[in-house]
């Protein structure tokens, strides 16, 4: 497919090169080098001091080893060592991002995710060559570094974070062995590390923190205090010593082929540097794991769990303690977390000039993409401060830069619906923002014997669920913004039903049809679970009391839900997804919701034509009637006069502009499509495109391009008639 280098990726570009260029860097003396092999001098020598090892002793080894638990079992050693398929190893490749930096091979994961229907078969053999065989040639690990800066004007090489760029064939090699070790790592890792553990979230442990700290300052004038600290790793991945881990994973019970295999992927390695586009240096480390290895923040993972399990340890024999967010719930004494201090970008520093709407309706969609979706996991932000950011968004695509500001031809809000019904399918954040939020709902709901479920039911629900929770007067603005989100959550809740004990029939979502998910009929004494519903022998419904107690519409229900031969327990599900589990994006088009009256078959049309990008936006502002043509202005008093600057023969109104006009015709004329001008007349944009969509499809393209033609040629006629500032400054928007 064709790619267009524009001129807004091509500043980005350029921009980013700029940024990332080494100008100098001060030596271990102090001085400042700037000469390019000298620079190149200074960043081997730092990286060959990092990685080299500090030969720790058995006896330093042992002291903390002696803490450590085997937690392996032969069951989950067999899992590891087993032989791979080919499904593993391409399920291995497309768990891979297509167009990450490559590697000294110069390749990207996307060559061998498209053809892999042609070199499948020589990856396989060669990536299970490295597995089976339990050991990693050096020639696949091969390493170039990439340095990023951490600061702005570094000026020291500690002062660049170091990118490993692998080759691909290593990737998928390391990427087979995560996916197996990441299905027994809940199990053998404390439940105190959240971060890159399935089944757990990032933020669990911060929210745990939080409530600590909100009971902390609650008794603050108690006579015992308490402290937390916190304690940041420098250098971590750099500086684990590969005798400790390669001790470590024997001492937690991994098979030791398995243990010789990851000790191989992890020993291997060399490094070069890329400095300023040239690839040079060449260091062969003794220690340090590589921040771009898919493998890397799993061992990390593990050997951060043998701290948690030495701090265990002096919690159990009382030499240090915990702290309680509530009397009954469980001691925290530590938790590891990773920070998450992403800011949100800066809509100020974006160049619109450079980007057509469609360019800035993707950009728009990245930037909401990339806001601290963590943080709106965890708080629900203030109201002041989403309009804010709605406000920025609206501002840059509208073409305000600064405190400048232009028109807005439509509100933000309809900009917000989705494409279907009219708008452009931008995020309304304070809707997204219940959704995230809604996902923790959701966990403490499911996830009962997670540590966070544990610390907030003993804290805010001791005798019930989360949906029986109440706010409480004095409770953290945390609990407070999960609790907001609770009846969204709520709302999307069904039952599936299994042997019917759990489920209350009055009162809790088990039906479903277009009037909701509740029994509508009268409640009857004696039938209060769904289970009374049943006949138990038959393993089928009781027919008898259905028809007897329930009206016509609860029955028709009823009976559509199937049932299971083996009487499972009843589940709590969400009724918007196929697998029953919770999604931020069904919970957001839930939240935000939408008037069918809006659903015209237009947009979809609209969005499926074959044209340019920047044409369909032009075609959806026109179905929309955002476009400014001077009785809109007239409307809005920004002109005086709504009459056609370029015929002065009626009001210029968009289907004059299109339709009517003479410089319009003779267009329409000159190109042989009059015909698409019969029945325009009185006719709205949108019936007139739904019109043309019965035709032809080269037909309805060209007629596109012709409108979009017309609206740039005599709006730029209209600029040099009329070149007043208020004028021009509408017909740019």
């Amino acid at each position: 497919m064709k790619k267009w280098n524009t001129a807004y990726f091509h500043h980005k570009a350029s921009q980013r090169k700029k940024r990332n260029y080494i100008h100098g860097v001060k030596d271990k003396d102090g001085v400042w080098q700037t000469e390019q092999e000298n620079i190149e001098r200074e960043v081997d020598r730092y990286f060959d001091t990092i990685f080299t090892s500090s030969d720790p002793s058995r006896d330093n080894l042992q002291e903390v080893l002696k803490y450590v638990r085997p937690s392996v079992t032969q069951e989950y050693n067999d899992i590891l060592i087993r032989p791979y398929t080919k499904e593993e190893i391409y399920a291995a490749l497309s768990d891979m991002h297509p167009c990450k930096a490559p590697g000294p091979d110069g390749m990207h994961a996307i060559f061998y995710q498209r053809f892999w229907h042609i070199i499948g078969d020589e990856v396989f053999t060669y990536i299970s060559t490295i597995l089976h065989n339990f050991s990693c040639p050096g020639d696949v690990n091969c390493t170039n570094i990439a340095l990023i800066p951490k600061v702005k004007s570094p000026t020291l090489v500690s002062e660049f974070r170091p990118i490993s760029l692998c080759n691909v064939l290593y990737k998928i090699a390391s990427k087979a062995l995560v996916l197996r070790l990441k299905q027994f790592l809940p199990v053998i890792v404390t439940e105190n590390q959240s971060a890159f553990v399935p089944g757990r979230m990032i933020s669990d442990n911060s929210l745990i923190a939080l409530e600590i700290f909100h009971t902390m300052k609650r008794r603050n004038n108690s006579r015992k205090g308490l402290i937390a600290m916190k304690l940041d790793m420098s250098k971590a991945y750099d500086r684990v010593e590969w005798g400790f881990l390669r001790k470590l994973l024997l001492t937690m019970g991994f098979d030791g082929r398995w243990v010789n295999l990851v000790m191989s992927c992890v020993s291997t390695v060399s490094y070069s540097f890329v400095i300023n586009g040239r690839v040079c240096g060449s260091v062969t480390p003794s220690r340090g794991l590589r921040q771009g290895d898919p493998l890397s923040p799993f061992l990390f993972i593990l050997v951060a769990d043998a701290f948690s399990q030495m701090i265990q340890q002096k919690v159990a024999t009382k030499e240090i303690h915990g702290a309680r967010a509530s009397r009954n719930g469980p001691e925290i004494s530590h938790l590891l977390f990773a920070d998450d201090n992403r800011m949100w970008k800066k809509l100020r520093g974006w160049k619109e000039k450079l980007l057509s709407r469609a360019g800035k309706e993707v950009l728009i969609k990245a930037v909401i993409q990339a806001l601290p979706t963590y943080l709106m996991g965890v708080y629900k932000l203030p109201v002041a401060v989403i309009q804010e950011i709605h406000s920025a968004m609206a501002r840059f695509w509208w073409g305000g830069r600064g405190d400048e500001r232009k028109m807005h031809w439509l509100s933000w809000e309809k900009m917000c619906k989705p494409k279907c019904m009219g708008g452009l399918g931008f995020k309304d954040l304070a809707v997204f923002n219940d959704a995230l939020l809604g996902k923790q709902v959701w966990r403490l709901l499911h996830y009962k014997k997670s540590l966070l479920s544990r610390v907030m039911s003993a804290k805010y629900y001791p005798h019930g669920d989360v949906c029986q929770a109440r706010l409480g007067y004095s409770s953290s603005y945390s609990w407070r913004s999960i609790w907001g989100a609770k009846s969204l959550v709520m709302e999307g809740l069904i039952w599936r039903v299994g042997d019917g004990m759990k489920i209350d029939i009055w009162s809790a979502p088990w039906v479903g049809d277009e009037e909701g998910r509740f029994i509508k009929s009268a409640r009857v004494e004696g039938l209060e679970v769904v289970g009374d519903l049943l006949d138990v022998e038959r393993r089928e419904w009781n027919t008898e009391l259905i028809d007897r107690y329930f009206n016509e519409r609860d029955q028709h229900c009823i009976m559509a839900i199937p049932l299971s031969a083996r009487w499972l327990q009843d589940e709590l599900t969400w009724a918007y997804s196929k697998d029953g589990t919770y999604s931020v994006k069904t919970a957001y088009m839930l939240g935000k919701g939408g008037n069918l009256d809006d659903f015209h078959r237009v947009w979809n049309i609209l969005w499926n034509l074959n044209v340019s990008p920047k044409v369909r936006h032009f075609m959806w502002r026109a179905c929309t009637s955002s476009l400014p043509v001077r009785e809109v202005l007239k409307r809005r008093h920004l002109v005086e006069e709504a009459i056609c600057p370029c015929c002065a023969r009626e009001d210029e109104t968009q289907s004059h502009l299109f339709y009517s006009c003479s410089m319009s015709l003779k267009l329409w004329e000159e190109l042989g499509c009059y015909m698409l001008l019969q029945g325009v007349e009185d006719e709205a944009m949108c019936d007139t495109l739904v019109r043309w969509s019965e035709m032809d499809a080269n037909v309805v393209q060209k007629g596109c391009y012709i409108l979009w033609n017309v609206w740039v040629k005599e709006t730029r006629k209209c600029l040099r008639i009329l070149a007043t500032p208020l004028l021009l400054c509408a017909r740019e928007s």
